[in-house]
């Protein structure tokens, strides 16, 4: 669950895709986050944690599924009067584009697992 609440999506984007460009670009506690994101990975794919009691399932974390990056609104048109009494439209800019990343492709497949609790798979 800690690590999906940390939300490994946002470390796939090019931008904070390596340790160097997070510590580079982000604030002081996003490189805690990163270590321990690939801590978590490290240990889950060798199969180091002894129990998982907790059960979790990142595809329905109280009803948001966190294996998929957020869906980002468009930002609405305002519209004023200028003393002309003629509408003016201001369009504001939409995020950017982001680059699709496959997370499934990208982060170890153990992740993407739903606990249910009792002892890892395969011991």
């Amino acid at each position: 669950m800690a690590y999906w609440r940390i939300d490994p999506l946002f470390y796939l984007k090019p931008e904070h895709d390596t340790r160097a460009k997070v510590e580079l670009k982000l604030w002081p506690d996003a490189l805690v986050h990163w270590d321990m994101l690939r801590d978590i990975e490290r240990r889950l794919t060798s199969n180091e944690f002894r129990s998982a009691r907790m059960p979790y399932d990142p595809t329905s974390d109280r009803g948001r599924d966190r294996t998929k990056p957020r869906e980002r609104k468009a930002l609405p048109t305002r519209v004023v009067e200028n003393p002309h009494g003629t509408p003016f439209t201001f369009k504001r800019k939409g995020p950017a584009a982001e680059p699709a990343v496959d997370p499934r492709a990208a982060l170890p497949a153990v992740v993407f697992e739903a606990v249910s609790g009792g002892r890892p798979a395969g011991t």
